[in-house]
């Protein structure tokens, strides 16, 4: 039997930190920018949304960015958004060769 994860030890600023990206995912269905925690938590620049993000980082509890314009990704949900990605190409795939005349 395999062990239940560990929870994350979050300060309280972490955990609403967390809790905003949760609820951009939900609000609009892809991971949240910068500029969109910020404006939720009340930032003025998205550099504080960094500030936050590195601890959490190291913590486990967000993905690093493979790119500069990457959303923020919990570590939670990593896999499930490369499926989700997988089902949506080959969806995407099928449709285009039903649209396909020949």
């Amino acid at each position: 039997m395999s062990e239940p994860p560990q929870r994350l030890k979050l300060t309280r600023r972490q955990a609403e930190v967390m809790l905003a990206i949760y609820d951009l995912i939900a609000a609009h269905g892809r991971p949240p920018t910068f500029r969109e925690v910020a404006g939720v938590m009340g930032f003025k620049s998205p550099n504080a949304v960094q500030c936050h993000l590195n601890p959490l980082r190291k913590k486990g509890a967000v993905l690093p960015q493979q790119k500069k314009h990457d959303g923020i990704v919990p570590a939670a949900l990593d896999a499930a958004y490369r499926e989700a990605a997988r089902v949506e190409a080959e969806l995407f795939r099928h449709q285009l060769r039903l649209q396909v005349v020949e």
